[in-house]
């Protein structure tokens, strides 16, 4: 693929901010006119980058969905098998600065219009990375459940977890929100009672 000159990856920008700017603001279908508009471009500068509305919201998702799996992207240096409660909150650190920085993508297509495509993709994403996290965390481990059944259940908690932060209009920064996961991850909702149960137990 040829490399786009700078002068046209600004024009793709504009095409793309254009974009989410109409979705985000309306619950209908922008007009290639609606985006050249406010682009300020012309429309067969648009059609020299995409061949419809479609393909450019295509190509939004795709960029913006590569720049989350590079927030999941961690070495065995950066996992390493033993934790601290402090280190552990940077798992997450990178993921939600990325969908603040996407803020206004995230809201638009996760949440306000709900793009199915979009939803799993996310879900797919975070499936990889918590297997890879098992991987490297606990590689030898008889787990308590069918790993597959772990994995679906750990990412649709996330998802739900990231679904909620936004739809909630972020009522925790992105410092205590990844925080929260971590906690949750370790401890889960019934922690305090099974110590209980198990104290009662001895």
């Amino acid at each position: 693929m040829n490399k786009m000159d700078p002068r046209q990856l600004k024009t793709q920008e504009k095409l793309h901010m254009a974009a989410l700017h109409i979705f985000s603001k309306t619950e209908h279908q922008p007009t290639i006119k609606d985006i050249c508009d406010v682009a300020g471009i012309t429309r067969p500068t648009f059609y020299n980058h995409y061949a419809s509305i479609d393909a450019l919201k295509e190509a939004l998702t795709a960029l913006t969905l590569a720049d989350m799996k590079k927030s999941l992207t961690f070495t065995r240096e950066e996992l390493k098998t033993e934790f601290s409660i402090e280190e552990m909150p940077n798992i997450f650190k990178k993921l939600f600065s990325h969908i603040e920085k996407n803020w206004v993508f995230y809201e638009t297509f996760l949440v306000n219009r709900k793009d199915k495509t979009l939803c799993d993709e996310i879900f797919n994403i975070l499936k990889e990375y918590i297997e890879k996290g098992m991987d490297v965390v606990q590689p030898k481990v008889d787990y308590f459940a069918p790993k597959d059944l772990i994995i679906h259940y750990v990412s649709g908690a996330y998802y739900e977890c990231i679904v909620w932060w936004i739809t909630n209009k972020k009522p925790y920064p992105a410092e205590v929100m990844y925080t929260y996961m971590v906690h949750l991850s370790l401890k889960g909702p019934y922690s305090n009672i099974v110590s209980q149960y198990i104290d009662n137990k001895k």
